[in-house]
């Protein structure tokens, strides 16, 4: 996505996201802890990582987004740049900058929860897994915030709840982008919340590719659902198949 794809908002009427303040808003889609608690939770693990300008990334954002889209908005999340968090993958895993920052966070999703169960396990390589075009482009442009944090509005799925990732693909607003299994890894680790609620909605990343076959057809994208026992399950599926219960997640890009 080129910046002159991003929707400028400014000068619109605005609403402020309850969740930025970290309060629980009195709507099941509302959640999510402070842009502060998801740093610290993050700084606990890597305290290398930069977080000097999250507080001002935020307040410029909570002013840009416009009152219509607040009915899309869920949180405002900040997750590690995947080029600020690769480095700390395992210096034996040798792959591209996404895959390394994937693996190593499906690594503390294993150390998080006592369950962790996938059928990619052998297979989060760049042969079997990779960004989407639209979110490359998405993460190219917030890769360029200061310090080592993206922070972007999402929706975790209820806006596309039993719809194919193909047909979500194709419905994507001009600024909108879907996110990756390492995305939706890093905000399920960093919100509670996702990890215990009682609505068990799984989450479809439709802005990662993914094949089963080395090097073959990229037909399907992976997904993450809690369990009711708070185990966290990944998958793949193939984008055309439709999947009740599974809504895919995205993020939204504001200038």
């Amino acid at each position: 996505m080129s910046s002159s794809t991003i929707v400028d908002v400014r000068g619109g009427g605005h609403e402020s996201l309850s969740c930025v303040a970290g309060n629980q808003d009195s709507r099941p889609e509302k959640w999510g802890r402070s842009l502060d608690d998801q740093v610290s939770f993050w700084q606990r693990s890597f305290p290398a990582l930069d977080d000097s300008h999250i507080l001002v990334l935020g307040e410029r954002l909570r002013t840009r987004i416009p009152a219509v889209m607040m009915s899309r908005v869920e949180c405002l999340v900040a997750i590690p740049k995947v080029c600020s968090l690769e480095r700390f993958a395992p210096t034996q895993f040798q792959d591209h900058a996404y895959n390394r920052a994937l693996t190593l966070v499906v690594a503390r999703l294993e150390k998080v929860h006592a369950s962790v169960y996938y059928s990619p396990s052998s297979k989060l390589g760049s042969a079997y897994s990779r960004l989407s075009p639209k979110t490359a482009e998405a993460y190219g442009v917030l890769e360029k915030m200061p310090g080592d944090f993206m922070v972007f509005p999402v929706q975790m799925g209820r806006l596309y709840k039993d719809e194919t990732v193909e047909r979500v693909r194709s419905q994507y607003l001009e600024n909108e982008f879907g996110l990756c299994a390492y995305a939706v890894g890093c905000i399920v680790l960093a919100h509670e919340f996702l990890r215990t609620r009682d609505l068990r909605l799984g989450i479809d990343c439709p802005g990662g590719e993914f094949t089963s076959v080395k090097n073959r057809e990229f037909d399907a994208a992976m997904c993450l659902m809690v369990n009711a026992d708070g185990s966290i399950g990944l998958d793949a599926y193939r984008i055309k198949a439709p999947r009740l219960g599974f809504g895919s997640a995205t993020g939204y890009l504001f200038k």
